[in-house]
Order: C-alpha cells, then sequence, then structure tokens
C-alpha cells in the first residue's frame, strides 16, 4: 500500500541534463543536491560539476527525470496567461509515514501553479485502507478507496497522484508530476462553465466541444486549508496541511451528443469553512479514464 522503494535510473549519460535538473526542483522550493559541509549551498552547476569529477554519477542519476521535466517546461512555456486547466488527483492518508511529502507538493502545484501551460486543479482523495492501523484520517472515505481501485485494479498504494486520469505515479515525485503535468495541458481539453443555478443553493453546469463517447459528469465538493494534528500511526506528532481535500465525489449525469447542460445541488456540511469551499467539476470519458475537461469555482460565487 505504501511506496517503499525505487530501481536506481541506468543511463549514465545524464550529466547535461543535471544541469537542467535544478530549475524544476527550485520552482517548487526542493533541494536537489548536496550543500558543502560547513559552508552555503552550491550552485547547481559546482554540485554537478562536484559529483562528476569524483568519478560518481549518483547525484546526475537523482537529476535524470527532474532535467526531463525541466527541459518540458522549457520547450512548452507558452505566452500569455492562457493555462489549460488539469486535473491533479492524489489519493492519500494521514495514516501512511510517506504520504506527507506528496500532502506538500499538492500543495505547491495547486498554490504556486510552477508548470505553465497548465493550470493545476488539484483533488485530494484520503482513502480508508490506513485506518486499521492506529489512525483514523478524518478525511477518509471507501468512495475515494474504491475510485483509486477503478484506476488500479486493486493493486493500490499511498500516496498515489494520477493526472488527467492517465498518468500514474509516486506522489512525492516532483519531476514525474512535472512531466506528467505539461504533456496534459497539451491536449485539448472541453471548456465547462460554471455558474449559479437558477434555484438557491444549485449550480449551473454547461459543458460542449466533448467527444461523442460515453462520459460522467462528476461533482467534488473540496475544502482548502485544513490542518490535522495527528495523535497516532505512523504520522503520530506531525502536522499535517492539507489542499483541495475531497468532501463529497459523485456523478451528476451524462454527457449526451457532446455537450452537457444541468444544476447540480449543492449541500454543505456545518462543520466545513464555507469560504474555504470550492466545487470541482469534470468530464471522465468512462472508457478510458481519461479527463476530457475539468473546471472550479469557489462556492461563494456559485451560491
Amino acid at each position: 500500500m505504501r511506496y517503499r522503494d525505487r530501481a536506481p535510473v541506468d543511463d549514465d549519460g545524464v550529466a547535461w541534463q543535471c544541469r537542467a535538473a535544478e530549475q524544476i526542483a527550485n520552482r517548487l522550493g526542493f533541494e536537489t543536491g548536496d550543500d558543502r559541509a560547513g559552508g552555503s549551498p552550491a550552485i547547481p552547476e559546482t554540485r554537478v560539476s562536484r559529483a562528476l569529477e569524483a568519478g560518481s554519477l549518483t547525484a546526475a542519476r537523482r537529476g535524470l527525470k527532474l532535467a526531463l521535466a525541466a527541459l518540458v517546461t522549457a520547450a512548452f512555456v507558452l505566452a500569455g496567461d492562457a493555462r489549460t486547466p488539469v486535473l491533479v488527483e492524489l489519493f492519500t492518508s494521514e495514516g501512511c509515514s510517506s504520504c506527507p511529502p506528496a500532502d506538500a507538493l499538492l500543495i505547491k502545484l495547486e498554490t504556486q501553479q510552477p508548470f505553465a501551460p497548465a493550470r493545476v486543479i488539484a483533488l485530494s482523495q484520503h482513502v480508508d485502507y490506513w485506518d486499521r492501523l492506529g489512525w483514523k484520517d478524518p478525511f477518509s472515505s471507501p468512495a475515494f478507496t474504491g475510485r483509486q481501485r477503478e484506476y488500479t485494479r486493486g493493486d493500490s498504494y499511498t500516496p498515489q497522484m494520477i493526472v488527467d486520469g492517465g498518468a500514474a505515479f509516486v506522489g512525492s515525485d516532483v519531476a514525474k508530476a512535472g512531466m506528467a503535468i505539461q504533456k496534459a495541458a497539451l491536449a485539448p481539453k472541453a471548456p465547462i462553465n460554471l455558474s449559479r443555478g437558477a434555484q438557491s443553493g444549485t449550480l449551473r453546469i454547461h459543458a460542449e466541444g466533448l467527444p461523442d463517447t460515453p462520459a460522467d459528469v462528476m461533482l467534488a465538493i473540496v475544502e482548502d486549508n485544513l490542518v490535522t494534528n495527528v495523535e497516532r500511526g505512523e504520522n503520530a506528532g506531525k502536522s499535517i496541511a492539507h489542499v483541495a481535500v475531497a468532501r463529497r465525489l459523485s456523478a451528476i449525469g451524462k454527457t449526451k451528443g457532446g455537450s452537457f447542460t444541468g444544476d447540480a445541488v449543492i449541500k454543505l456540511d456545518r462543520t466545513w469553512k464555507h469560504e474555504n469551499v470550492r466545487a470541482v467539476v469534470f468530464v471522465q470519458e468512462r472508457l478510458t479514464r481519461r479527463i476530457l475537461g475539468v473546471q472550479a469555482i469557489p462556492l461563494d460565487e456559485a451560491r
């Protein structure tokens, strides 16, 4: 269930890539190289050169995936502010000691939006299969476990990140996240318009330009700025912050003829901080699981 280890990269021709690797990590505030003992951090080129001159490619290999993501960034940054919405799902648990770094990464993706031309729309889903191991996650639900199993067909683990219903990888892998998000942003997306419904407490949803294939319209109610002080289990004593925590997730309709129009009833729990609550709507192709369109709106703009 928990990610533990990965095979090392076996490509020795990575020196030039490592000089670019730091760019993507620095965007997100992550450190990828070793500092000089007792001194200030070395610049990326110095760190890489030092490793190579010593005859060791360990540090170089470590930066390979980050380098590739940085190169994708350089190749596909677009002029202007136009960005393509990309759904980034994270399956996580407060009972899993490997999950806090992935939770932190999702916060950075949502708040910093570092990967042009994408606009990340995050969706954090807390699974329940860790609840029996010392700490019951207050945000967990068997529904989210079930959704993860629809993707993985039973081979589930945490943390797992899934981008636009396709690329799946360990949820704390910065480089894979960057590459998958930027690649997803290059695919065309159907526009989704969200607005106040005709009746109080409803959300009007209109999507068009969709493929004429079976697809579900999904509505997630998410809450930001949540923090838990974990008292037991693998993360005992830690304070874990979350973004875009799924409070509810349901299918509200099906597309027909490449479009969808309808109103969804929005029900909020009194314990939620309504100023931190958003609606995330996405259209998911039933056969391939790919995301055809996604949009989000603060609920104070929609109710």
